[in-house]
């Protein structure tokens, strides 16, 4: 609406302009007066008015237009009052906006003063409850170190009472085997003229024994020598008896090794077993060198297993097929069997509970009946005996630091049998190589 406005008064200030100069250019041309004027001034009065016209109408357009135009014309002093009072207004608002953003200002110290006392409180009083938990945990310590006293006290006032009762019934026993003694030296006096007496009577009689014992020995001998002579072992004695065992040693399985590669590890494997049989009295061929005559039927299976076996390992033993006497060559047979691991690495073999109060004497029985059952088990679960039927061996030292270790437990403990690696068929149970020996209390995990 002002742009129109402004466009009208532009166009009617120009259209008004436009006809005031046609009527001054009308009036100079035709030389007329007004009022009697020359007309150059008659010229230059109607210029005048229409400018003055162009102004009237102007402001009368924008009075008309606008309200503001309107107050600005008729009550510009009132508005100079207004705008007076109004900056006065402003003047004591931003009075006051300084003082109270200084009172902010002030009131943001203090805050910052009271948080900075608030956090040093705090730590004041965070300290404080430490302090007063280390307090409170020593004091807790010293009524447990107190408690622990005065249990102490008492079991020591009661071990001393029935240590006072020991010592008197060792005073009555010393006076007993004091007597006792007395009366077991008259005897030994006694048993020792008797003693004389037996030993003349040994010596008489060991004399005859050893008589006898020459002529049963002469005997012996002569029934030894007949019974060689009707067996005919003149000058022949048994190096190995049929069907004992020769060699026994455990090969790796080799899947799809070839025949020089299979070949290879039995002819490693017969230089063991020869070299060992070798270490007694029997014949070597002078053109193998070998001592050991084997089916080839029996050495062909061999070669089969080694290839064939699903398991890792097999066990290869050669044994006597006949009584094999000195400088003879050794007929013998070869077999195979699977070998596995018969107890993997920290496994528990056995257990057993052992109440440590016992006499020394029991608690080894109670460890030599749980070896017995180690013993047991492991045969039933394959593992190899020796001659004498035993898997393994516990040394004498370490039988004896457990026996001591259980001495110096109370109640009851237990023994734990652990594998410390994998244990195959053909190994023995040592307790310096792969067994573990764990004494605990009853209820503590070793």
């Amino acid at each position: 609406m002002l742009r129109f406005l402004i466009f009208a008064l532009i166009v009617v200030s120009g259209l008004i302009a436009y006809l005031g100069d046609q009527i001054g250019m009308k009036v100079g041309k035709k030389r007329l007066s007004i009022f009697g004027i020359r007309p150059k001034y008659t010229s230059m009065i109607i210029t005048i008015l229409t400018g003055i016209l162009i102004a009237i109408i102007s402001i009368t357009l924008l009075m008309l237009a606008s309200s503001g135009v309107r107050m600005a014309v008729f009550n510009m002093q009132e508005l100079v009052e207004e705008l007076n009072y109004l900056n006065r207004q402003v003047f004591e608002k931003d009075q006051r906006l300084k003082e109270m953003e200084n009172e902010i200002n002030y009131t943001q110290n203090l805050l910052d003063n009271i948080r900075k006392q608030k956090d040093q409180f705090q730590t004041e009083l965070e300290q404080k409850q430490l302090e007063y938990e280390q307090l409170e945990s020593r004091l807790k310590k010293a009524q447990e170190d107190y408690d622990t006293l005065s249990k102490t006290t008492m079991e020591l006032r009661k071990s001393k009472v029935s240590l006072e009762q020991k010592l008197k019934n060792l005073e009555h026993q010393k006076n007993e085997l004091e007597k006792q003694k007395m009366s077991l030296e008259a005897e030994v006096d006694s048993l020792q003229d008797y003693v004389k007496v037996l030993n003349e009577r040994v010596n008489e009689l060991t004399e005859r024994t050893e008589e006898l014992t020459r002529e049963v020995v002469h005997y012996q001998l002569k029934s030894l020598h007949y019974q060689k002579q009707s067996l005919g072992y003149e000058t022949k004695d048994i190096v190995y008896r049929k069907g004992e065992l020769i060699y026994l040693d455990s090969l790796d399985t080799i899947p799809g090794a070839t025949p020089a590669e299979i070949e290879k590890v039995i002819n490693d494997y017969l230089d063991r077993a020869n070299k060992l049989a070798q270490m007694r009295k029997v014949k070597i061929d002078e053109e193998t060198g070998k001592s050991i005559l084997l089916p080839g039927a029996e050495l062909f299976e061999v070669a089969k297993a080694l290839v064939d076996t699903s398991s890792e390992k097999i066990l290869v033993g050669i044994y006597a097929d006949k009584n094999i006497l000195i400088n003879d060559i050794i007929d013998a047979h070869i077999f195979w069997e699977e070998n596995y691991r018969v107890y993997k690495k920290d496994e528990v073999i056995a257990q057993k509970v052992i109440d440590s109060k016992q006499d020394p004497s029991a608690i080894e029985r109670e460890i030599v009946d749980l070896l017995n059952e180690v013993n047991k088990r492991s045969q039933e679960r394959g593992l190899l005996p020796n001659p004498e039927g035993e898997v393994g061996k516990i040394g004498f030292v370490d039988f004896y630091t457990i026996v001591e270790t259980i001495k110096q437990m109370h109640g009851k403990v237990k023994i734990t049998i652990k594998a410390t690696k994998d244990i195959w068929r053909d190994e023995r149970l040592l307790s310096t190589d792969n067994l573990k020996f764990d004494v605990s209390p009853v209820g503590v995990e070793p």
